[in-house]
């Protein structure tokens, strides 16, 4: 596992794109450009610059060039601030919102050097923040300073409510933005089909959504605990759950692998590209084969 000083986040997420970009033919993300679209017949009044004189060569008849106008992206970098994000396999990795404000930090170097506009979303103990989505260096500054500040946050349980998040940023995100969510989705059962609404809304709105959830496979889906009893702490209220291991093993990997299975099936029918990240691959894996994964789509 990649460690590093929280304060140096933005070189550390800088090295990590450098290194991938070079050998990339195109950005991962849709920057500005103009591209043909098609060609229609010449009518009095076109203008000339338009006409494709090759065709004209070939056919004799005047066809002027269409073009599709695709303007600067807008990506809003949501990050869930539920505190079972706060969770790590030991003391010396990082937490879930630590290796998210990573991948994040990365996300917005690419975006920066394509002059797209972005912003971050998240939630403190007070209530939801969705920044302005702008392209200026300041705005990339200050958006650094708050993922390191995310980052070296320290653990204070509140309420998060990741699927109001969702539903506002339905509402206000611009149309046609891209919205990246990091989150482990561990919401209790009854809020499950809520979350995965909110996450379809998104796209039913017009947006492209990436899900990257972010799972620990050895203590969360493996279940890699000593075979005895054992005190389990829900981090989102604090209560503790005592569960033989051994007795419990089998139907937690049942319940589990259907908790993901669902989560991934529902994104693959609403088209949300859906990425399952493993807090035991390293930050630099993960980044090469999303950006290798964005090249091939395009």
């Amino acid at each position: 596992m990649l460690a590093f000083p929280p304060s140096q986040l933005e070189f550390v997420a800088n090295q990590l794109v450098e290194g991938f970009l070079i050998g990339l033919n195109k950005s991962p993300f849709h920057g500005f450009s103009v591209e043909f679209a098609e060609h229609r017949s010449y009518n009095m009044g076109d203008s000339l610059k338009h006409i494709d004189w090759k065709v004209y060569g070939k056919t004799e008849q005047l066809f002027t060039r269409k073009y599709d106008q695709e303007t600067n992206l807008r990506c809003c970098l949501l990050i869930d601030s539920s505190t079972s994000m706060d969770f790590k396999a030991d003391l010396g990795a990082m937490s879930k919102k630590q290796f998210a404000c990573l991948l994040s930090g990365s996300m917005l170097h690419i975006l920066k050097k394509q002059l797209d506009a972005a912003a971050l979303a998240y939630q403190n103990t007070i209530t939801a923040i969705l920044t302005p989505c702008k392209s200026s260096a300041s705005h990339y500054n200050q958006l650094f300073a708050t993922l390191t500040d995310l980052y070296e946050g320290s653990s204070t349980p509140f309420a998060a409510d990741l699927t109001q998040q969702l539903n506002e940023l339905a509402e206000r995100m611009h149309k046609r933005s891209l919205v990246i969510v990091f989150s482990d989705c561990l919401e209790e059962k009854a809020q499950q089909s809520a979350l995965l609404e909110a996450l379809c809304q998104l796209k039913f709105k017009g947006h492209e959504v990436l899900l990257f959830q972010l799972i620990e496979s050895d203590k969360e889906l493996a279940f890699n605990f000593e075979h005895k009893p054992t005190a389990f702490e829900d981090l989102e209220n604090g209560s503790v759950l005592y569960a033989d291991v051994p007795q419990v093993k089998e139907s937690y990997h049942i319940e589990i692998q259907d908790f993901v299975s669902n989560i991934r099936n529902t994104c693959l029918e609403a088209r949300i590209a859906y990425e399952l990240i493993d807090l035991q691959t390293p930050v630099q894996e993960v980044l090469q084969q999303f950006l290798l994964k964005r090249q091939k789509m395009q």
